[in-house]
C-alpha cells in the first residue's frame, strides 16, 4: 500500500501517459545494442493536477529533467506551479500561456518552481538532503530545502521522492548582496537586479544549449550564466572579463584574492566537498554568484555519487602524483577529473572513457593553493567540529533524515525491485551505470544508510588529523 507511513502522498493527475520501466536494464538502446536495452525518457505535461494526501493542492506544468537521469527508470522532474493554462495566438501560431502561481509547498517558502526527485541509485535516499543540511549548518545564508514524499503518478506508485527548492535568485532562495533584491518580491527580482551591473548566477558545468558560457583562460573551466537567462551584450562582456580576471589572479598562488573572492563562502563549500568526496564535485554542478564585485559560492547540488558511492579508482587519483586515494583518505580537490566513464557504442556502461584533455577541477585546485584560503578552510572545518557544529555528530544528523523515511525507503526498494539497481553484469560490480562501493545496497536501504554513516565517521576521523598537517 502506498502512503501508509507518515510521509505525505503527492499525487499527480493528468499529462501524457508515462509508465514505469519496472524491468529496466543498465544498457542504453543504441543502433547496435539489440533488444536487451532501455530507452531514455523525455516527458512533458503542460498541465497536471497536484494533490497532497488526497486534497487538491494546485495546477502545474511538469517535465523530466537531467541528461543521465533520463536514462534511468526512476525519473527526476521539474515542477512549475501555475494558475490558468490557456492557449493564445502569437504571430499566427498557438502557444500555451502559463502564469506562475507561487505557493508555500509542504512548509517551504512561497515559490513557483520546484524539483521533484531522488536519484535512482541512492538507496540511502538522503545524499542530497544531507549535503544541503550540512551546508546550511556551516552557516550558509541559503541551502535548498527538501521534503520527502511518496509519489503517485497517474495512479501508479513511483516511490520515495523529495520536493526540493530550485536554485534561482529570489528573496527566499539565492539572495545577492543587494538590499534592493533582498527586499523585492519574487516577480521584481529581475528588475531590481538590473539596477546593478554585477549580479549574476553562474554554474561550473557543461555548457547547455541556449546558455551563454565562457572558458576561463588559466584553468580552462567552463562557466555558464544562468541568471539573467538572456544576458545582453554588455552583460556578457562584463561576466567574461570579470571571471577571466578572477581566474588569472586565482592561478597566481602568491596573490591575496580576498578582495574579489568571498573566501568564507568557498570555505563552506570546500568543507562539504571534502567530507563528501563527491566524484563530480569541483567540476560539475558548482553554483556560484557574482555580486558586489566578488565571486561567491551560491549553493550545493547533485551529490548522488558522493559519500563513498562511486568506487571507480580513476576518480580518486592525485592530479599531479597519480597516487590513488579511495575511500576516506586523501584530499578530494587534489584528485584529477580529466575523464569520465561512459557507455560503449552498444550501450554497455563502463567500457568507454571520455577524455576531457583538461582537469575540470583546476579552478578550485588553484584556489585551494592560496594560504589565505587554506586559513579560511581550516577555520570553517574546526568550527564545524566544535560541540553543536555542523559535523559534531554526523550519526545523529543522518538519523534525523533517515528515521522519518524508513517505511517509504523500504517501499521504494520494493517498488523498483525488478529494475537492475545493482549487480549489473560487466567488467566490475555495478549499480546502474556506476562502479559502486556496495552493490548490495541497491536492495537494502538500511544497509545503504549504515554504510553512509560508516564512511562519514571514518572520513571525519581522517580529516581531523589532516587539518593539522600542511594542506
Amino acid at each position: 500500500a502506498v502512503g501508509t507511513d507518515e510521509r505525505p502522498i503527492l499525487q499527480v493527475h493528468g499529462g501524457p501517459p508515462l509508465k514505469r520501466q519496472d524491468e529496466w536494464v543498465a544498457r542504453v538502446c543504441t543502433a547496435t545494442s539489440g533488444a536487451n536495452c532501455s530507452h531514455s525518457s523525455v516527458w512533458e505535461a503542460r498541465e497536471v493536477v497536484l494533490c497532497l494526501d488526497g486534497e487538491f493542492f494546485g495546477t502545474a506544468s511538469m517535465h523530466t529533467r537531467g541528461h543521465t537521469s533520463s536514462m534511468l527508470p526512476k525519473l527526476q522532474f521539474g515542477l512549475k506551479l501555475v494558475d490558468d493554462v490557456a492557449w493564445v495566438s502569437k504571430q499566427g501560431r498557438m502557444h500555451v500561456d502559463q502564469k506562475a502561481a507561487p505557493q508555500e509547498f509542504l512548509g517551504m517558502p512561497r515559490e513557483a518552481k520546484w524539483v521533484l526527485g531522488v536519484p535512482f541509485v541512492d538507496t540511502s535516499f538522503v545524499r542530497n538532503a544531507l549535503s544541503f543540511k550540512i551546508y546550511e549548518l556551516l552557516g550558509a545564508p541559503w541551502a535548498p530545502r527538501t521534503v520527502a514524499v511518496n509519489l503517485v503518478l497517474q495512479g501508479e506508485p513511483w516511490g520515495l521522492y523529495a520536493v526540493t527548492e530550485r536554485i534561482e535568485p529570489s528573496p527566499n532562495r539565492v539572495v545577492f548582496d543587494d538590499e534592493r533584491v533582498r527586499e523585492a518580491p519574487a516577480v521584481a527580482v529581475d528588475a531590481a537586479r538590473r539596477k546593478r551591473a554585477d549580479d549574476y548566477l553562474v554554474v561550473v558545468d557543461w555548457q547547455k544549449e541556449g546558455e551563454f558560457g565562457v572558458m576561463l583562460p588559466s584553468s580552462n573551466t567552463t562557466v555558464s550564466v544562468l541568471y539573467p537567462s538572456s544576458p545582453d551584450e554588455s552583460e556578457r562582456r562584463y561576466v567574461a572579463a570579470f571571471l577571466a580576471a578572477v581566474d588569472r589572479r586565482v592561478a597566481r598562488h602568491d596573490d591575496d584574492v580576498s578582495d574579489i573572492v568571498d573566501l568564507e563562502s568557498f570555505a563552506r563549500y570546500f568543507v562539504l566537498q571534502e567530507v563528501a568526496k563527491d566524484a563530480d564535485g569541483y567540476g560539475l554542478s558548482d553554483y556560484l554568484a557574482i555580486s558586489a564585485g566578488r565571486l561567491q559560492h551560491a549553493s550545493p547540488w547533485d551529490f548522488d555519487l558522493a559519500y563513498n558511492f562511486d568506487c571507480y579508482k580513476g576518480y580518486y587519483q592525485d592530479a599531479v602524483t597519480g597516487e590513488e586515494r579511495k575511500y576516506s583518505r586523501g584530499g578530494n580537490v587534489r584528485n584529477g577529473r580529466t575523464f569520465a566513464e561512459w557507455i560503449d557504442d552498444d550501450g554497455t556502461p563502463g567500457r568507454r572513457v571520455i577524455q576531457f584533455d583538461r582537469n575540470l577541477r583546476a579552478f578550485f585546485l588553484h584556489l585551494f593553493e592560496h594560504a589565505e584560503f587554506q586559513a579560511a578552510f581550516r577555520a570553517a572545518y574546526r568550527s564545524a567540529r566544535e560541540e553543536g557544529g555542523a559535523l559534531s555528530d554526523v550519526r545523529a544528523l543522518v538519523a534525523s533524515l533517515t528515521e522519518p523515511i524508513a517505511a517509504s525507503a523500504a517501499r521504494d526498494v520494493e517498488i523498483w525491485s525488478d529494475a537492475r539497481r545493482f549487480g549489473v553484469p560487466g567488467p566490475w560490480p555495478a549499480c546502474a551505470f556506476w562502479e559502486c562501493c556496495h552493490p548490495a545496497d541497491g536492495q537494502n536501504a538500511t544497509s545503504a544508510q549504515a554504510h553512509l554513516v560508516e564512511y562519514l565517521e571514518d572520513r571525519i576521523a581522517w580529516m581531523d588529523e589532516a587539518i593539522e598537517r600542511p594542506l
